[in-house]
C-alpha cells in the first residue's frame, strides 16, 4: 500500500518541478548567438572565393593602412574587434562610416587567459565567417601576408590558383626590423624595408621566449588562411584540427607541412625568395612605439617586458622593399 507520504512527495515534485521545467522548455526564446542578433553577414560584392579578416587592436596607429592594404589584396570584408582603444580612435570612427568593406565591433577583450582567444570572437566565426565566407584570416595588425613569386598577383588570386584545392595555408613570419628608428613613421609599409637574415642563427637577446630569435632559427611562428567549411572551431591564429583528414600546405611552397604548435619549419633565404606567400611581421614600429608596448599592455608577456626586450631583436640584415612597392604600385594605378 502506497503511503500518503510517498503521494504527497510525488504532487509535491510535479507540481513545483515537472510542470515549470516543462513550462519554461516549451516558452522559452531559444538562445541565440549576439552575432545574430545585430552583426549581419555583411553584403559581398561577389558571391565566390569570399575571404574575410578578423584582426584586434588596442591603440594601434596604423589601422587605416592595414585595412586598404588587405582591401587591395582582395580581402572582402574585414573585422575589426576594437579592445577599448583610447587613442587613434578617430581613425577607427572614420572606418566604421566609411564605404570600405570594415565592421568595427566596440568589445573587451580582456580576462585571464582570453585577450587574444575570447568567446565573442568564436561566436562570430560560428554565426557569420562559416556560413557566409569560403576563406578566413585571422592575423594581428602589424602581420601583412603578400605574394612573392608572383609580386605583380594578389592574395586573393593566389587562393584562386596555387591553393585552390587546399584547406590550410599555413605561412611563416618575415621579421622586419626599425633599424633604431625614434619615432613612428608616416607610412609603416613605405618606410620599414630591412629585416632579419633568415640564413644567420642569430645568438639569444632576451631570457622572454618572445623576443629571443635564436629559438627561431628552426622553427617560426605561422599565420593561416584557412576555409571554414574545414574546420567548426578554430585557436588564435590557426584552425583547431578538423574530424577529417585535412590538407594543409605551406604558403612558402604549397607543399604539405605540420605545425609545431602554432610554428611551422622556419624557411631560409632562398625559400623566401620564391614564396609564394609570407606573413610580413612589423612587431616594432620604432622605439616610441616599443616603450607604448610595454606602457600599461595587459598581455602579460609584455607587461613582464623591458624596453630592452622589446627592441633586442632590431635586426636590419637583408633590404626588402616587398610592400613598399606593392603599396606604390596600387598608388599610380
Amino acid at each position: 500500500m502506497i503511503s500518503w507520504l510517498y503521494i504527497v512527495v510525488v504532487v509535491l515534485v510535479v507540481v513545483f518541478v515537472i510542470v515549470p521545467v516543462a513550462v519554461l522548455l516549451t516558452t522559452a526564446t531559444p538562445k541565440t548567438s549576439a552575432f545574430a542578433n545585430w552583426v549581419a553577414p555583411p553584403t559581398l560584392v561577389d558571391e565566390e572565393n569570399t575571404i574575410a579578416l578578423i584582426v584586434r587592436v588596442k591603440n594601434e596607429p596604423y589601422v587605416e593602412e592595414f585595412v586598404r592594404y588587405y582591401v587591395n589584396e582582395g580581402i572582402s570584408h574585414i573585422f575589426i574587434f576594437d579592445d577599448m582603444s583610447t587613442v587613434h580612435t578617430e581613425e577607427l570612427r572614420r572606418l566604421s562610416t566609411s564605404s570600405l568593406p570594415v565592421t568595427v565591433i566596440q568589445s573587451p577583450l580582456g580576462g585571464p587567459g582570453s585577450i587574444n582567444d575570447p568567446p565573442i570572437v568564436h561566436d562570430l566565426y560560428q554565426h557569420v565567417i562559416r556560413p557566409t565566407f569560403e576563406w578566413v584570416i585571422n592575423v594581428d595588425v602589424d602581420e601583412f601576408i603578400a605574394p612573392r613569386r608572383t609580386p605583380n598577383s594578389t592574395i586573393r588570386q593566389e587562393l584562386e590558383t596555387t591553393f585552390a584545392n587546399v584547406d590550410c595555408v599555413c605561412i611563416p613570419w618575415v621579421m622586419m626590423a626599425f633599424g633604431g628608428r625614434a619615432k613612428n613613421p608616416a607610412s609603416l609599409l613605405e618606410e620599414t624595408t630591412t629585416r632579419w637574415n633568415y640564413d644567420n642563427r642569430y645568438a639569444p637577446t632576451s631570457s622572454l621566449e618572445k623576443y629571443d630569435s635564436s629559438s627561431r632559427y628552426d622553427f617560426m611562428e605561422a599565420k593561416s588562411i584557412w576555409r571554414p567549411s574545414a574546420y567548426a572551431q578554430w585557436k588564435v591564429h590557426i584552425p583547431a584540427s578538423s574530424r577529417r583528414a585535412d590538407k594543409k600546405v605551406s604558403g612558402v611552397d604549397a607543399q604539405p607541412v605540420r605545425l609545431k604548435g602554432s610554428r611551422m619549419p622556419t624557411p631560409r633565404e632562398r625559400d623566401i625568395a620564391t614564396a609564394h606567400l609570407l606573413c610580413y611581421h612589423f612587431r616594432v614600429y620604432s622605439l616610441e612605439h616599443a616603450a607604448s608596448k610595454i606602457d600599461g599592455n595587459r598581455q602579460h608577456t609584455y607587461n613582464r617586458s623591458t624596453l630592452q626586450d622589446v627592441t633586442s631583436n632590431d635586426y636590419s640584415d637583408v633590404f626588402d622593399d616587398t610592400l613598399r612597392v606593392r603599396v606604390q604600385r596600387v598608388q599610380s594605378e
